[in-house]
């Protein structure tokens, strides 16, 4: 399954930034404008999502199925291993500190 990002900048009117550009960008913390998965592969999560639920930075999951906007994973390690959780699309933004400059 291949997901594609919705690059955008913020405070943009005159359109500096285009999407083709910010597609090529790689900040750290922010997964590729075009992310390819496939069942079995395992993941890790990037940002605390639910810590309660064991869905934290570094939870280490496996990918069971995909839909639209959604990804189908089950926890591998830890409290919480062998839980099927659903990972929905996320709007992303870099903090100040990793913000490119040209």
């Amino acid at each position: 399954m291949v997901y594609h990002s919705f690059d955008c900048a913020v405070d943009d009117p005159h359109n500096y930034y285009p999407p083709e550009f910010l597609n090529t960008l790689t900040p750290n913390g922010l997964p590729p404008h075009v992310l390819k998965l496939k069942i079995n592969c395992p993941v890790i999560l990037l940002r605390n999502i639910d810590p309660a639920n064991g869905l934290c930075n570094g939870t280490r999951l496996v990918v069971r199925g995909f839909q639209r906007n959604v990804i189908d994973a089950e926890i591998v390690l830890g409290q919480h291993a062998g839980k099927r959780i659903f990972l929905p699309r996320i709007p992303l933004c870099p903090s100040d500190d990793e913000i490119c400059t040209i």
